[in-house]
């Protein structure tokens, strides 16, 4: 049997009196898959789209999403810089894409191949994002990057340097529209000048400046950095790199190699400071005995063929150059593999990833100390979850798993009544006779306990102080009938992020048409049904003892399979002037947006309608527009309500 810490008659009476209240997240608010047909009306999303990354708007609560989509057509374009730029598309794109708190898809963009990470800022009072990813080129120099934004300063890279190369792009939200300021790529060559590789699998933003991380074969990564630690790459087949670039991406400010004789990749970094000492903690994954383990980390020894690892990085002064604090591998007998980490105010850091080794390197009073069902080695995984301080010692680390594959690849920290909590999401294959369940949303895997397919899972640890038990709060399955976590490629994800309640935003792909149903009375709202293929998969977990969310309207839901909408609008005076008036109907109170559209599909207006529960009358301003027939639409999820007037 899997031995899981029992608590004492006293330990579960504090359980219950802390957390016996409710599940922390006992409730899906929405789900949506993602669809942009609204605004890519020749777009074809029946086939395969993936999701990444997802990062919160602190005081909006508006929601932003990358991965990767086979919408497009090949050999089509969309315009940027106010139709002074195209970018090409076909063949699998990058995406970013904005949801409100509601779950409605504000707009969507595309960009490169891939778009694995982002990261959020403020600039003039505006949300401006940064994401990073992957570009190949069939032909060189390929597409060149511009910018659109009024700087007279360019872009670092203008050109793709040997058909693959990272690339790194900068947009302004203007609610419900996306602007793109400008874009860079980032890429280098290998020793034999056909072919480098990078990729960015992580980035983040601090005082403005812009870090990412990741992998290269290239040698002259480094090349224009105006400053460097390491600038010569191992002999390794690939080595991690750290970048840090200015606002306007026209300056690499700094740049260092890190790796030896093995394979080294950075998964994650975040960046934190106390005045001009600015602190980069990057954690990754290796195969290197040198280079990587330093100072004052827990664990100097490199043990398998893969080792997670953290590293810590300090820049102090004005010489622009960071240098490595301490490192420390995390690992044990078997291959360990790191995915995300996050800070938090105490400066502790929080790694999630998943491990093959029976002698993880867990503590006494961990939720699980016992890799596995039995402890036997397998060649199946177990989640991993470890906190370590800002000096590089280990303050404690848990298992956690069932018999067969559980993948941590996403974590988030948050506090409820003065306690800290670790919440992971990844993918199991395990059913609920061996799967760690604990005040779950949905009980059993695929909705039947089949093992046909991986779920999603979400999973919640206390974080508390070293030599008290830790306890699992809750655990999870979120998933359909058919498999999420869809793997094509460098893709990881399910993927989390804490919004400004204290709820939690979740990602996946998936093949599931029927994630709301299989959930059940849990699930709240779908906004937005299935299309096809492998979709991207956006959710709000909320709990609904203590959320208190005013002003989102739902539709009724419809299926791909009831494509007529049960909604009518009405539009009256027939001709209109300087107001139209509309009657429809709602669910629930709350506002929707109006979009009127010109003869030419051109968007030339959009405005709020405050709705009521039932039967509707409100007026919509005509007097900004000239004479013509136009098209209203409402858009709510996978309601789509049109109504075309004509103006004298």
């Amino acid at each position: 049997m899997k031995k899981v810490f029992l608590s004492t008659f006293i330990s579960i009476l504090l359980t219950i009196r802390l957390f016996g209240q409710s599940p922390i997240f006992n409730s899906i608010y929405w789900g949506t898959y993602f669809n942009d047909n609204t605004h890519f009306p020749t777009f074809n999303y029946s086939g395969t789209d993936l999701i990444d990354q997802i990062a919160v708007e602190g005081q909006s609560g508006s929601v932003y999403v990358v991965g990767q989509s086979f919408a497009p057509p090949l050999n089509s374009s969309i315009p940027v810089c106010a139709g002074t730029h195209s970018i090409a598309l076909g063949g699998g794109n990058g995406y970013l894409a904005k949801f409100n708190r509601c779950g409605d898809l504000l707009w969507s963009t595309y960009l490169g191949e891939k778009t694995l990470c982002l990261s959020l800022d403020y600039e003039n009072g505006k949300t401006v994002i940064y994401v990073a990813g992957n570009i190949k080129e069939a032909g060189l120099p390929g597409q060149i990057a511009f910018t659109c934004d009024d700087s007279p300063s360019g872009v670092f890279q203008a050109a793709n340097d040997d058909h693959s190369d990272c690339f790194i792009a900068k947009y302004e939200d203007q609610d419900t529209a996306v602007a793109m300021l400008r874009w860079t790529y980032l890429g280098g060559t290998k020793p034999d000048a056909l072919s480098g590789g990078e990729t960015i699998y992580s980035i983040d933003v601090y005082n403005h400046h812009v870090y990412v991380v990741g992998s290269t074969t290239s040698t002259n990564l480094h090349a224009g950095a105006l400053q460097m630690f390491d600038s010569t790459k191992s002999a390794g087949a690939d080595d991690g790199f750290i970048a840090q670039f200015d606002s306007l991406l026209s300056k690499l400010e700094f740049f260092t190699y890190v790796g030896a004789e093995g394979v080294d990749r950075f998964h994650d970094v975040k960046v934190t400071g106390t005045g001009s000492n600015i602190r980069i903690y990057a954690s990754g994954t290796t195969t290197s005995t040198t280079e990587i383990a330093s100072g004052t980390g827990f664990d100097q020894t490199y043990e398998s063929p893969d080792d997670a690892f953290l590293q810590r990085w300090d820049k102090n002064g004005s010489d622009g150059i960071f240098t490595k604090t301490w490192g420390t591998y995390i690992g044990g007998n078997g291959d360990e593999h790191s995915r995300v980490a996050n800070i938090d105010k105490n400066e502790n850091i929080f790694l999630s990833g998943f491990t093959r080794s029976t002698n993880f390197p867990v503590s006494t009073y961990a939720y699980d100390t016992i890799f596995g069902k039995t402890g036997n080695s397998s060649k199946a995984a177990d989640s991993y979850v470890i906190k370590i301080n800002s000096a590089g010692g280990k303050e404690w680390s848990t298992y956690f798993g069932g018999s067969k594959d559980e993948r941590a690849s996403s974590l988030a920290i948050f506090k409820r009544q003065g306690v800290q909590y670790v919440a992971i999401t990844g993918f199991t294959s395990a059913d609920s006779s061996s799967f760690p369940l604990a005040n779950p949303i949905q009980t059993r895997l695929n909705g039947n306990n089949s093992t046909s397919y991986t779920d999603a899972f979400i999973a919640v640890f206390d974080d508390l102080p070293s030599g008290q038990q830790q306890h699992l709060i809750q655990s999870t399955y979120i998933g359909g009938s058919l498999a999420e976590g869809i793997q094509t490629g460098k893709s990881y994800h399910p993927f989390i992020a804490m919004g400004p309640n204290r709820e939690i935003y979740f990602v996946t792909a998936t093949k599931s048409n029927d994630i709301d149903a299989v959930v059940g009375n849990e699930f709240q709202h779908l906004i937005q049904p299935y299309t096809g293929g492998s979709d991207a998969f956006i959710a709000k977990l909320i709990d609904s003892v203590n959320f208190n969310q005013k002003g989102c309207t739902f539709f009724a839901p419809q299926k791909t399979s009831e494509p007529s909408i049960n909604q009518e609008i009405a539009a009256y005076p027939v001709p209109a002037a300087n107001q139209v008036m509309l009657r429809l109907s709602t669910d629930n109170a709350g506002e929707v947006s109006a979009e009127i559209f010109n003869s030419l599909q051109q968007l030339v207006s959009t405005q709020q309608l405050s709705l009521d529960e039932g039967d509707n009358l409100v007026p919509l301003d005509l007097s900004h527009l000239s004479s013509g027939i136009y098209l209203i639409v409402i858009r709510k999820g996978d309601q789509l309500l049109q109504k075309k007037i004509v103006k004298d």
